[in-house]
């Protein structure tokens, strides 16, 4: 299969008078790793496939099966078919409409592999432009999507904007499969560059597990079931908790250039700020009142009451 792929590029390629020295610029891997390609010696990426059709003009399915897509009334997909594709390593993605054509959706039906080690590994976050609904049809997967994470279940769905960069992971034990329906931006067809990129920082909005080491751990313990779902909190230190340093600084340290706040004025004018920025502004706004003689309020009674036990007025 993939010789014949690899034969359908070089004719493609050919026929156009496209070197290889175009193509391996065009698809963003060396002349050498290109040549891999063409010779048949590894397996095509999606991006790989997407970026050819786009530079020959052609669907992917003119280079994944040798004929373009000729249905336009229907089209069925049985139970265990389509076209299997690479989307992302580990995952298997199998294209349920390949031969439809002028697709406004393109529908897969996609297995995620349980596995401990991506339980404790850094999210790994893909985008693609358009946007993707999601529908759990067995198992469990935590989804995370932006800075959000969510847990879905058999029968759950999620929808959202796929150009956010976002994240699957089974959980429970066993394998996920989905539905992914992936939608192009308003005004073009069929799938859009798949993009894959290691998250810069863990922290979400829900601690799983506790894998994701949150600043708030010294203050919050989290409980969790076998299937890593928030069941129970409980408050520690409390009299040595102070937001500012605890949770604010710590962010600023951990994951400087996350969101913490975004203000917009009576004008719609949006201005984002991030913890880098505000441990920075209120560091300085401290100081400013230290050169004013403004002290704690322990600091500032303990003085009261000095001057009103010398009785000095």
């Amino acid at each position: 299969k993939i010789k014949e792929v690899a034969e359908r590029i070089i004719n493609l390629r050919e026929d156009l008078g496209i070197t290889v020295e175009e193509m391996a610029a065009n698809t963003g891997y060396s002349v050498e790793d290109y040549k891999k390609y063409e010779s048949g010696e590894q397996d095509f990426s999606f991006t790989f496939i997407y970026k050819c059709a786009n530079t020959f003009n052609v669907d992917i399915t003119d280079l994944m099966e040798g004929s373009s897509p000729e249905l336009s009334g229907y089209t069925v997909t049985r139970k265990g078919e389509g076209l299997p594709i690479v989307r992302r390593k580990g995952f298997a993605y199998n294209r349920l409409a390949s031969k439809f054509k002028n697709k406004i959706v393109e529908p897969f039906h996609v297995v995620i592999p349980y596995s401990e080690e991506a339980l404790s590994q850094p999210l790994h976050m893909a985008s693609h432009a358009g946007q993707e609904m999601d529908i759990v049809l067995k198992g469990t997967v935590r989804m995370t999507v932006g800075s959000h994470t969510e847990i879905l279940h058999e029968g759950d769905c999620i929808y959202y904007d796929s150009s956010m960069p976002h994240d699957e992971v089974a959980l429970g034990g066993e394998d996920c499969e989905i539905y992914a329906f992936v939608m192009a931006p308003r005004g073009t067809t069929g799938m859009t560059e798949f993009r894959e990129h290691i998250a810069e920082h863990h922290l979400t909005n829900v601690d799983k597990a506790g894998l994701l080491n949150p600043v708030s751990e010294k203050f919050v313990k989290c409980e969790t079931d076998e299937n890593g779902i928030l069941s129970g909190v409980q408050f520690v230190n409390e009299d040595k908790f102070n937001f500012a340093y605890d949770i604010v600084d710590a962010m600023a340290e951990k994951c400087p250039d996350k969101t913490a706040m975004i203000y917009v004025d009576v004008d719609h004018n949006e201005r984002k700020f991030t913890f880098k920025d505000i441990k920075k502004y209120s560091c300085q706004t401290a100081n400013y009142f230290k050169s004013l003689g403004i002290k704690k309020v322990t600091e500032l009674c303990l003085s009261l009451n000095a001057t009103i036990s010398s009785g000095s007025p």
